[in-house]
């Protein structure tokens, strides 16, 4: 069984994430080694991702 879930928007992104950066101009529903994909479904290549994701990679 999947929940669905609402796309988040771009306020409620703000509002939680940590403003150490300039934000990115999309936002990243999901994550997979150094790869990124936005609400579009858009494939991208992470090389601002943090010292933990760096070394294993997101979804760890």
């Amino acid at each position: 069984m999947s929940v669905e879930q609402a796309p988040v928007q771009r306020a409620d992104f703000d509002q939680v994430m940590v403003p150490n950066y300039a934000p990115a101009a999309f936002i990243p529903v999901r994550g997979a080694g150094s790869r990124v994909w936005d609400q579009a479904g858009r494939e991208l290549i992470d090389f601002a991702g943090g010292i933990a994701v760096n070394v294993l990679g997101h979804a760890h």
